[in-house]
């Protein structure tokens, strides 16, 4: 048995997210088989959105306990600090693109209707959208005046509303 701190659920083709203190698992429900694992890499998981023909997923990440020894400067590796994003196919298991930037207070994620952008919500209120094919840059929708805590896209998918910890939504055309 495991315990779930997280999770994800896509209706259409029954695909699952559950995530714990390990590594999020992507299952096919109806199945009952574990697709994949994806290693986080120490960090910790901040959201996921599944695309809504189900054939991909949005992982983002938040940044990685600090080191307990000194870190290598001459190192390749990519440093654990910031938040990353990835976009995941969920017929092959393999990440198909990744980006990470220099912010770290990632408190929500929601995706568009049509799979093509993925929208996150900030602690400090920021409302940003990034394209899932490329992993571009941020773009900033706008502000609220605190902490986001979730996201709903209208029917036809040209609202996207943001409610933060106040209680307050806003709905903007993205």
């Amino acid at each position: 048995d495991t315990t779930v701190e997280m999770g994800t659920w896509h209706p259409g083709p029954g695909i699952v997210i559950a995530a714990n203190t390990t590594n999020p698992e992507v299952w096919d429900a109806p199945a009952r088989k574990k697709l994949f694992t994806i290693d986080r890499h120490d960090r910790p998981l901040a959201g996921t959105a599944i695309s809504p023909d189900g054939k991909n997923l949005v992982v983002v990440l938040g940044a990685a306990p600090a080191a307990d020894d000194e870190a290598n400067e001459y190192s390749d590796e990519e440093p654990g600090t910031g938040t990353r994003f990835e976009t995941w196919s969920i017929s092959t298991g393999r990440m198909i693109e990744d980006l990470r930037v220099d912010r770290e207070g990632v408190t929500a994620v929601g995706m568009s209707k049509d799979g093509s952008h993925v929208y996150v919500g900030w602690n400090d209120g920021t409302v940003d959208v990034l394209e899932t094919a490329t992993m571009g840059s941020l773009r900033t929708i706008g502000v609220h005046p605190a902490e986001i805590t979730g996201f709903e896209v209208s029917p036809d998918g040209a609202l996207l509303a943001a409610t933060d910890a106040d209680g307050a939504t806003t709905i903007w055309r993205p």
